[in-house]
């Protein structure tokens, strides 16, 4: 348990380095609430969709060893909107599990932050939190890989069927 939040950590899945990539961002998450001006979900998605985020996404990367207070601040330096417009703040302990799953995610899945954030927001995440947030992480990972799931179109039989003789027909007249 850590700061009311309840996350297990399988280190079968996760070596110490990424284990500690996810408490480092999960830290930055909680840090941003009293950091920034900006709103939750507009920092999150600032972040999701940033360079700091992508270089975060290569594990290989030294970006992984920086600390979230230097984050923060390079935050505040590329990303000025988050120092002026203000709005809704989440609280620290959500802010602080959204944070740390995004990370996870990308780690278990190997997605990378902007994909994942286009798929599940900051909003949708928070409408998660409270059926989620008591979920082993990597349980919760692959619940949320199948929200995303849901989402895309799925064919009937008959759209299959229709597609194929489709396609045997147009092979027949060529």
């Amino acid at each position: 348990m850590q700061n009311g939040i309840l996350i297990k950590r399988h280190k079968d899945m996760m070596n110490e380095i990424e284990l500690n990539s996810c408490e480092n961002q999960a830290t930055f998450f909680e840090l941003s609430v009293s950091s920034f001006k900006a709103g939750s979900a507009l920092f999150i998605s600032t972040y999701m969709y940033s360079i700091f985020a992508k270089e975060l996404d290569n594990l290989d990367d030294g970006y992984n060893f920086i600390s979230p207070h230097s984050l923060i601040n390079l935050m505040k330096d590329e990303y000025i909107v988050l120092s002026k417009k203000k709005g809704n703040k989440y609280p620290k302990e959500v802010m602080r599990w959204i944070g740390y799953i995004y990370r996870a995610y990308v780690i278990l899945k190997h997605r990378n932050s902007s994909f994942i954030y286009k798929e599940i927001n900051a909003e949708k995440m928070l409408e998660l939190y409270e059926s989620y947030h008591t979920f082993d992480v990597n349980y919760c990972v692959d619940r949320l890989e199948e929200l995303i799931s849901e989402k895309k179109p799925v064919l009937s039989d008959y759209e299959v069927f229709k597609r194929i003789r489709l396609e045997n027909s147009s092979r027949k007249h060529s």
